[in-house]
């Protein structure tokens, strides 16, 4: 394997490498995830890995403490985005991320509550509020411990028959309480007694302030602060040597830094052009201001397929979420003919080591921009979508938020900016058993997971559960109807088969269902008639 392949391949397991000093190398991983043959790769090639990385290390880029002061202090080009959307309410009800953690042990509520208030105290971003300055500007101000009005609310469930239900309707009616981003405490939260010894802890976080990688940072935090003070003992946890406003200063920075520049070229180059959109063939009218209401839909692929896909992607030099990435855009084509896609995928963000251990929004999101070849096969469609991935990722560093203020990207009102489609590709949770099986339904079919809120027209999920590869969409029900997007998952397996059986064949000759077909010469005949709301 290349250098590149086994980062990706690393990447994919979430485990994190990085330069421990000249000779040595710093690996990170989720329990049980790093085997026998993982160690013996690494060890074969750590002279090459410790050559990459000398060369993209940025622990040596110092991020210097900004001076403190009693006034706001500027935001990341992601906190400014998510600023802007959340001045319109229904947008900000969806700028949210939440989740509820299910604890089997007796939980005492005050020790819970002082443990997120040292939580808050040690984050700045959780005591952050955003308005504007006397010039205009959105600023974050940070504001001091002391002012804090925090309560974890608390429901004895004790006496209800259906507390899933309960907690599931809590948890939907929380969600549409709106966040006021120059007034209040940014997160909110709830613990709830299912039983004498069974508690479920909700919360729920402005996205302005959070991303996936940080809701995971304060699960952490919180419980190692809970244990410290039920024992009574030191607080165990890595020291923060800068907060969020010393990133966003240090980021502000960069943007004028030889490295930043060649990093905006690739994606001035990349992105330049007519942008494409993806427009499924639909019933349905796209609203002329995008809406928020949306549904998830899940599927599980089979385990052959599943080991198929993953001995193809390895005998090739990618990864799994290379091999979804190539079918998808294979797919898409099929029903749209349209060969220039774009699909966005989010990154963590986090390549500096003062940011691993900080909560705040730091997710970078890469659009995946590739050209299709509807003459080639599915081998030379993956190499070629695999190297574009990869070249892509080396300029991951760059928010691509800046490129709205740099290249006066045209403002659609009822599109996601640059992409309408997401593929997120999520690891395999070490708490799942290696032993778990979807049922026969969960496998032949498609199976409704939540209604919730869409952020775009389709936000892809997929990974590993067990040995299986699974996927979701969660979808905007104002612009695709549940029937179409059942006929896309299914389409997906279909045609995942196909390629893996028949890599040679050529895009072009790829077959779909009979319904496809139809849907799509319905479009081609109606498409002049097609009219926005």
């Amino acid at each position: 394997m290349e250098t590149k392949e086994i980062i990706e391949f690393l990447e994919e397991k979430n485990i994190k490498v990085k330069l421990a000093n000249a000779t040595e190398l710093d690996i990170k991983a989720p329990k049980g995830v790093v085997t026998k043959e993982i160690i013996t790769m690494l060890k074969k090639h750590k002279d090459d890995l410790i050559a990459h990385f000398s060369i993209f290390d940025t622990n040596n880029d110092i991020i210097k403490k900004v001076i403190h002061e009693d006034k706001g202090y500027p935001l990341s080009y992601s906190q400014k985005k998510m600023w802007i959307l959340s001045q319109i309410e229904d947008r900000s009800l969806a700028y949210t991320l939440s989740d509820v953690l299910f604890i089997p042990n007796n939980i005492h509520k005050d020790l819970l509550e002082k443990a997120i208030i040292a939580t808050i105290e040690r984050h700045e971003t959780l005591r952050t509020i955003f308005k504007k300055d006397a010039k205009g500007e959105p600023q974050q101000w940070i504001q001091p411990i002391e002012r804090i009005n925090y309560t974890l609310n608390y429901t004895d469930l004790s006496t209800v028959s259906d507390t899933e239900t309960f907690i599931d309707k809590y948890v939907k009616k929380d969600m549409d309480i709106a966040f006021d981003l120059s007034k209040d405490i940014l997160i909110r939260t709830h613990l709830f007694q299912v039983s004498p010894t069974q508690f479920a802890f909700y919360y729920i976080l402005h996205h302005v302030i959070t991303d996936g990688v940080s809701m995971d940072i304060i699960i952490r935090d919180v419980l190692e602060y809970y244990r410290a003070f039920v024992e009574n003992k030191n607080v165990s946890l890595p020291e923060l040597r800068i907060q969020y406003k010393d990133y966003v200063v240090w980021q502000l920075q960069k943007m004028e830094s030889p490295e930043f520049k060649s990093h905006e070229a690739f994606w001035k180059k990349q992105l330049s052009g007519k942008l494409p959109t993806l427009d499924l063939p639909n019933q349905k009218s796209r609203p002329r201001i995008l809406t928020y209401n949306g549904r998830t839909l899940g599927t599980y692929i089979s385990l052959e397929d599943t080991l198929a896909l993953k001995k193809f992607c390895l005998a090739h030099g990618g990864t799994i979420f290379i091999g979804a990435l190539v079918i998808w855009k294979i797919l898409f084509y099929k029903y749209t003919k349209n060969k220039d896609i774009i699909i966005g995928t989010p990154i963590a963000g986090r390549e500096h080591a003062d940011l691993e251990d900080l909560i705040g929004i730091f997710m970078n999101l890469l659009p995946l921009r590739s050209v299709l070849n509807e003459n080639a096969n599915f081998i030379d469609t993956f190499k070629q979508i695999k190297d574009i991935s990869f070249e892509s990722s080396k300029h991951q560093a760059f928010p691509i938020d800046k490129l709205f203020e740099d290249m006066n990207i045209q403002y659609d009102p009822s599109r996601n900016p640059l992409y309408d489609v997401m593929l997120s590709f999520h690891n395999t949770s070490e708490n799942l058993a290696s032993n778990f099986h979807p049922s026969k339904n969960e496998l032949d079919d498609v199976f409704i997971e939540d209604d919730e809120n869409s952020k775009l027209d389709m936000l892809i999920n997929t990974g590993e559960i067990g040995e299986y590869l699974y996927f979701n969409i969660n979808y905007n029900t104002d612009i695709y109807d549940e029937v179409l997007i059942r006929q896309v998952m299914k389409n997906y397996k279909l045609i995942l088969k196909e390629l893996l059986n028949n890599p040679s064949t050529q895009i072009k000759n790829l077959d779909l269902d009979s319904e496809v077909k139809n849907s799509i010469r319905e479009k081609n005949k109606t498409k002049f008639k097609m009219k926005i709301k």
